[in-house]
């Protein structure tokens, strides 16, 4: 087996060959694992939120069989997130106040049409 990596510069005329050098250390992404297949699911969705908001976050919690993706999205208001828990094909929308959970029943799987479904909801109540 060979790994050659090579790179492209701006002023660069042909292709030129990096170094590739063997780091032993820890699994980094070995958290990962068990949300990899929501991970993998979403992307395109998930990439979409990420580009159009700030400060989106992703993480592993808990979930009701197993572990679940997180993406949290802080809302304008002081202590207030979004959200949004993947656990296979299931998708769960939370309003988060300082940290307490608050369900909603949005009941859309594709993650940033349910995410902006969500903040229409709120935008209504004020």
């Amino acid at each position: 087996m060979c790994l050659s990596w090579y790179a492209l510069g701006k002023d660069d005329r042909a292709y030129r060959p990096l170094p590739v050098d063997v780091t032993l250390g820890p699994d980094l992404a070995k958290p990962l694992r068990p949300v990899w297949g929501q991970v993998e699911e979403y992307a395109e969705r998930l990439d979409k939120l990420a580009r159009q908001q700030v400060r989106v976050t992703f993480g592993v919690l808990p979930g009701r069989k197993g572990s679940a993706l997180a993406v949290e999205v802080p809302l304008a208001d002081p202590g207030q997130t979004v959200r949004i828990l993947l656990e296979g094909k299931e998708v769960r929308y939370y309003l988060v106040r300082d940290g307490e959970p608050f369900a909603a029943d949005i009941g859309e799987v594709r993650v940033d049409q349910g995410f902006y479904l969500l903040l229409a909801e709120l935008a209504a109540r004020d």
